[in-house]
């Protein structure tokens, strides 16, 4: 057998093992191909489906964050911009919802006390119309606070610090809700021996107003709601109390 004949029938003995070996790495190079793209194609299809799940109103959606490369940045951006979302509308419904409530004590007791106006009952019509002016001036605080979304979103809501006189605050608050106690059966009794400190006075006459509302309305008929203040260390301690059941601890 000649030299080229020795040359063709080792080449042909090598053309099965090249194949073979070709076909092996060409199916090991499409099963890592297949695995990386769908690493990188997984998370973008969850991405996309979170982000229409968004769209339709469903904002707790969440993608698992699987490593640190740009795909992992890409799930990590996307839940923190979820949840940020998440806490807007949060904030914005405890907002409508809390300014909601807070306007139905103004409203009540500008009603009232119009009302007794124009039935002439006996009072002093000077201390209604000052009611009246007080409440209206509180219905314009509560709407600019529709302004500070942004601030309450944050975390960062401005609190103006001023010398308050904390017994002529609460007096202010009971004297609000004289119409709605009685409306109630209901007789409201303070006991003051507070003192002067440096607060925001229109946010603790917000919280004034929301427990004292809030005892009015889960209070007994023919029973009382007290509201006493007192000095402690460093400050002066009010508190609410009413002849309602307590709160179960389970529901504080």
């Amino acid at each position: 057998m000649c030299s080229s004949d020795l040359v063709t029938s080792a080449w042909w003995q090598l053309v099965r093992p090249i194949s073979l070996a070709g076909l092996g790495a060409g199916i090991v190079a499409v099963v890592f191909a297949s695995l990386f793209a769908a690493r990188i194609t997984n998370p973008i299809a969850q991405v996309t489906r979170a982000s229409q799940a968004m769209a339709r109103g469903d904002l707790s959606q969440r993608i698992d964050v699987d490593g640190d490369d740009e795909v992992g940045r890409l799930a990590q951006a996307f839940n923190h911009m979820s949840d940020q979302v998440s806490r807007t509308n949060r904030a914005m419904r405890d907002l409508l919802a809390n300014v909601s409530h807070e306007l139905r004590t103004p409203l009540t007791s500008i009603q009232g006390f119009s009302q007794a106006l124009v039935d002439g009952l006996p009072g002093d019509p000077q201390e209604a119309g000052a009611v009246i002016n007080d409440e209206a001036d509180r219905i314009r605080l509560l709407v600019d606070d529709l302004l500070y979304l942004s601030e309450i979103e944050s975390g960062a809501l401005r609190l103006d610090l001023d010398p308050v006189d904390i017994d002529a605050l609460v007096e202010g608050s009971v004297r609000r809700f004289r119409f709605q106690a009685e409306e109630a059966q209901v007789a409201l009794v303070t006991d003051l021996r507070g003192d002067r400190i440096r607060a925001d006075g229109r946010r603790i006459e917000q919280v004034l107003a929301n427990l004292i509302d809030n005892a009015i309305r889960f209070a007994p008929a023919d029973s009382e709601v007290r509201v006493s203040s007192r000095r402690v260390a460093r400050g002066v301690l009010v508190e609410v109390h009413n002849g309602g059941q307590p709160i179960p601890l389970d529901q504080v």
